[in-house]
């Protein structure tokens, strides 16, 4: 299982290639899921809690396994976390899915269930060079510091993690049939100290991480 950490405008974006392919009940599982229209060519899941489906308990399993790889190994951080909401979406071919954020989660995570290949993007509003003042820099060649797009290459059985406030694009499919799992993530439990009187206790036991 290889692990790729980008450091994108500071935001940590985790490529995992889990090598890990969806089975054939998971599949036939999600495609007699009810779906709704968002755009042409684009579909997504009208369950918003869909891994809490049993017989899609090993991927939500999974899913679980690979963010806390995520939250414990690359940010390094003990606060406990649950899923918020997970979904599926389906992308026909020359569909693309426009350039959106997720909000009230802290996490979001993208499962490629079925693809041949595609890229996603993220977009920055300003790179880190532009932060102070928006200065319009000759670049030379582009990196995580001078660049507002980062755009990764993916493959069937990855698995990328960010922030939900990054702002991100699937890019229009080449492929007949594209399926991808999503999921976001909250905290479950305290946050804050008890001595610095900034503590919250946040409840979330809808979805916990394993059934």
């Amino acid at each position: 299982m290889k692990k790729t950490l980008v450091p994108f405008g500071g935001y940590p974006v985790l490529k995992i290639e889990s090598g890990t392919s969806i089975n054939d009940q998971e599949y036939k599982h999600l495609k007699k899921t009810k779906l709704k229209t968002i755009r042409s060519g684009l579909k997504i899941s009208e369950n918003k809690n869909i891994l809490t489906r049993k017989p899609l308990k090993r991927l939500k399993n999974l899913m679980w396994q690979w963010f806390e790889k995520y939250v414990t190994e690359i940010l390094e951080i003990r606060n406990v976390f649950s899923f918020c909401q997970s979904w599926c979406t389906f992308q026909e071919k020359g569909s693309s899915h426009t350039n959106h954020s997720h909000h009230n989660n802290i996490f979001s995570g993208v499962y490629y269930a079925k693809t041949k290949g595609t890229k996603l993007n993220f977009w920055l509003h300003k790179s880190k060079l532009q932060e102070s003042f928006y200065l319009s820099y000759p670049i030379i060649k582009e990196n995580i510091f001078n660049s507002r797009l980062l755009t990764m290459d993916l493959k069937e059985g990855d698995v990328v993690f960010f922030p939900g406030d990054l702002m991100h694009e699937s890019v229009e499919s080449t492929d007949d049939e594209r399926l991808i799992v999503g999921a976001s993530f909250f905290i479950d439990g305290k946050l804050g100290s008890d001595d610095e009187s900034n503590a919250i206790d946040i409840v979330n036991n809808k979805n916990k991480g394993y059934f």
